[in-house]
């Protein structure tokens, strides 16, 4: 279940209800299959399925092909040489990124 809590009415507000189906035990080998998530992903450098172009900065991630998705260049006018803010767009960037980190 997901939702938002509403702090005027003091009341949660559901957006989603998820509900898991699943066979009666005496079914379960006749209708579902175990299949391991992707926490028994083996990441070795020498696997053939591996991108070896990939940039390790961005951590053990999905990451958009950046031929298609490569949005660096307006990234880059954000912030001067120094890391600093160099618009308005740049100061609401680092105030977000701060806020997050914060909340976490």
């Amino acid at each position: 279940m997901t939702g938002s809590y509403d702090v005027e009415n003091d009341e949660y507000i559901v957006h989603k209800w998820f509900t898991k189906l699943m066979p009666q035990d005496e079914y379960l080998e006749d209708y579902a299959e175990w299949v391991p998530g992707a926490g028994w992903n083996d990441y070795e450098s020498n696997d053939l399925w591996r991108n070896k172009d990939f940039d390790e900065s961005e951590g053990m991630t999905m990451v958009p092909k950046k031929s298609l998705y490569d949005n660096s260049a307006n990234y880059a006018k954000l912030y001067d040489d120094n890391g600093i803010p160099n618009s308005k767009l740049g100061e609401l960037h680092s105030l977000i990124l701060q806020t997050m980190h914060e909340s976490n």
